[in-house]
Formats: C-alpha cells, structure tokens, sequence
C-alpha cells in the first residue's frame, strides 16, 4: 500500500497551526518586551520573526514541490547529496536529529498537558489515544488536527478581543536591559523565531496532497501568516492590557492579562487554552515524526517501518515514532533534549536552504518557483547561522553536547544499515 493523496490546503494551514501556535506564545511576549526595551520594538521583532517564516515557508515550498516525497529535511538532504559517498549518512544525520527534536517536543506537549490537568497517566494516555486516531487512517487524522486547530487558532483571537475591549493600561517606565542591544536583540528574535517554530509542518506530507503544485505553497504562506497575525494580535493585547512595564515583568503574561480581565476565572481560561494547545500540537507532530520514520524505512535505511495501512497510515513508522515517544516522555530526558534542539534544529534549516541552492543550480527552476530566491533563502540561511554561532558563543557547552548528538547519528547509521542488510538476507 502506499500513502493516501487525500490532504488539502485546509489541512496544510491546520498542520502549520498545530505545530506552532502552543504554550510559547503564551510566555514568550514578557521576555520580548524585556529585551527590546519599547513596545514597538516588540511588534518589530514579532514582525521580523513572521518575516523570517515567510521566506522560510516560500523557498521550502519549492522543494517540497519539486521532491514530493514524504519525510521532509531528510529527503531533501539525501536528494542533493545522492552522488557523494558519504550523501546517505548525511542524509540520516539530518533525518536523525530532526525526528528526535520533534520526538523530545511531543514528549514535553503530553507532560505539560499532564502537569495542567495534575492527573497522572495523562501524558502517556494523550500518546497512546493520539497513535490510535491516527492508526485509523490520515482522513481520521487530517479531521481532527484541523478542528483542533483551528479552535486553538479562534481561542487566542478571543482572548485578543476581550483584552482590546478593556481600557489600556497605564504609562509606566520599562526596567532596565541589563545587557548590550545587540545581545538583547539576538536574545529576543531567537526567541520569536522558536515561537514560530512548525512553519515547515506541511512539507512532510507532500505525497499526500493533491493538486501539490498549488496546495502546498498555498497551504504553507497561509498558515504562517495566520499564525502571525495570532501571535501580532496577542502581543498588542498583552501591551494594551498590561502595558510595556507590566509585559516586561511578567513570566506568563497571558496568564496575567486573562487575570486583570476575568478575575480568578482568568487563571482557569489561559490553563484550558494551554492544554487545548497541547494536543493539537502533539497530532501534527506526530504524524510528522512518523513520516520521517517512514521515509527512512523506505530507503532501506532503517528496516520494517515501511509498512502503510489500506487507510493510508504507515503503522510500523507510527509505532516506532510512538514508542519513542513514550520512552522519552517516562524517562524524562526529553528535557535535557529540548535544550540541546535550538541547536540542530537549526542545523536543520539551514541544510533545506542550502539544498535549495544546491537544487536551483543543477537543475533550475522547479514546478514551483520561490519568489523569493534568491535572497530570501539567503537571508533565512544567514539568520540560522548567525543563531547558531550565537548559541556557540553563549553557551559552548551545550552547542558542543548537541554537535556530539549529530556525531551520534554516524554509528547508529552504520548499525541500522548493518540490521537492515541481514535482515534482508535472511529473508531473501
């Protein structure tokens, strides 16, 4: 069986949404605030962050049209890399480390959601309901991430209104930034750029999409700008209802602003639209998780995942994803992960740019052309690597930690390709 074409823009924009709008949002705008030190330069890094998305989305976009195969950066990577001797361990590296940051960000969703409702088993409930509903085929699946998503994505424009409708808060002096501008601004635009981490959700689905050429573009431009123009709206309510000062001081301004505006109640509504937040994140990027899986088992490189039911989902790569999952969510390592993930998820960003270049010049202009290429790609590539030597700068130790979790990925290549080639002989 092969994987179903049945997705459409709807779902592209639902996949995007759940994949970016989550708890993040909901924090993330204090420490903005702090760093820029005035409320327009707030909005301009929110801005800048969207911009960064955009251009990110639109030059992915051709790749995703011009590969379309499942399994998003690792494709790409294994694609213009296929000639080279060592393209295919390469390749997995990429695969590798994107999967286990998406792994360790299911994980984190299922405890947080678990810490919320303070009932024990949730988290490891939420992933075994989330695998069956997916086990029941990808319409099943497409169903459910759009409405969740898109209620999330009407929840946080509720709170928006009813904050926007209260009188602003009044003028009070910023605190002071402790640290140099330039500092403050890296600081604060990696920040804003992890919040809109998931723009890249529906490129792993491109075998499923029909009409790809103008579904999938369409679907990821949408997405990102919905999801801008939630995080936009939500940081004018939060400096509307809090002010600059108030924003800047606050660990959970949401949390806050929902306060001032509904009294006690405000605690529970920020807490329902945080879990809420939860699942919809955890669907998208498990279902995303498993087609990196997927494709990978299909190239042989990790054997007997490759399996897909007559409903279109690949239930071996779904298992294995889950499982992993699991794993992580029980051991609790996922936290360590998380903190190691800025690091390579950048790495991974950057391989899906260069590829694009790589692309263009062996073999010109795709089916779909980014409008935005040359530059565009430039500036998002140049942006990873300014993230990247930055997190080198600050924090050595830990950039040195995730280089050695890339490093990682050689010998565990090595020993899948060894597991799969006997597996093979033995059953030929």
């Amino acid at each position: 069986m092969q994987l179903l074409r049945v997705l459409g823009v709807a779902f592209g924009i639902a996949v995007t949404l759940g994949a970016t709008l989550g708890v993040g949002i909901l924090r993330t705008p204090g420490l903005v605030a702090a760093q820029t030190g005035s409320a327009w330069g707030a909005m301009l890094v929110w801005a800048l962050g969207a911009v960064f998305a955009l251009l990110s989305a639109v030059s992915l976009a051709e790749l995703a049209v011009r590969l379309p195969s499942a399994g998003g950066f690792y494709v790409y990577a294994r694609e213009v890399l296929k000639e080279r001797p060592w393209g295919d361990a390469v390749a997995f590296g990429v695969g590798w480390c994107d999967c286990l940051g998406q792994a360790a960000a299911v994980a984190f969703a299922a405890v947080t959601a678990q810490d919320l409702l303070q009932l024990p088993g949730t988290a490891v409930g939420l992933v075994l309901m989330l695998t069956l509903l997916q086990w029941l085929g990808i319409r099943t699946a497409s169903r459910i991430q759009q409405v969740i998503s898109f209620s999330l994505a009407l929840a946080f424009l509720a709170l928006v209104g009813a904050a926007l409708m209260q009188p602003a808060a009044a003028a009070a002096p910023p605190p002071l930034r402790t640290s140099s501008l330039l500092a403050a601004l890296v600081i604060a635009l990696r920040s804003v750029i992890v919040a809109y981490d998931g723009w890249y959700g529906a490129i792993y689905f491109t075998e499923e999409v029909h009409n790809l050429k103008e579904s999938l573009p369409r679907s990821m431009i949408m997405g990102v700008v919905v999801v801008a123009v939630v995080y936009l709206a939500v940081n004018a309510a939060l400096l509307h209802s809090l002010g600059l000062a108030g924003l800047s001081a606050s660990a959970f301004p949401a949390m806050d602003a929902a306060r001032k505006l509904f009294g006690p109640a405000g605690d529970s509504a920020i807490t329902w639209i945080s879990i809420a937040a939860m699942p919809s994140l955890m669907n998208a990027v498990i279902l995303l998780c498993t087609r990196i899986v997927y494709a990978m088992g299909r190239d042989g490189v990790i054997g007997g995942v490759s399996h897909v039911n007559a409903r279109g989902t690949p239930t071996a790569a779904l298992l294995a994803s889950s499982a992993g999952i699991l794993a992580l969510t029980l051991s609790g390592t996922f936290d360590r992960l998380l903190s190691l993930a800025g690091f390579f998820f950048a790495i991974t960003y950057s391989t899906g740019y260069i590829s694009v270049f790589l692309m263009r010049r062996r073999e010109g202009r795709g089916p779909y052309s980014a409008w935005s290429h040359p530059w565009g790609t430039a500036i998002a590539l140049a942006l990873c690597v300014l993230f990247v030597a930055a997190d080198v700068w600050n924090d050595p130790k830990t950039a040195l930690q995730s280089a050695g979790l890339l490093v990682a990925s050689y010998p565990v290549y090595r020993l899948s390709k060894l597991f799969t080639s006997q597996r093979l002989r033995s059953n030929g």
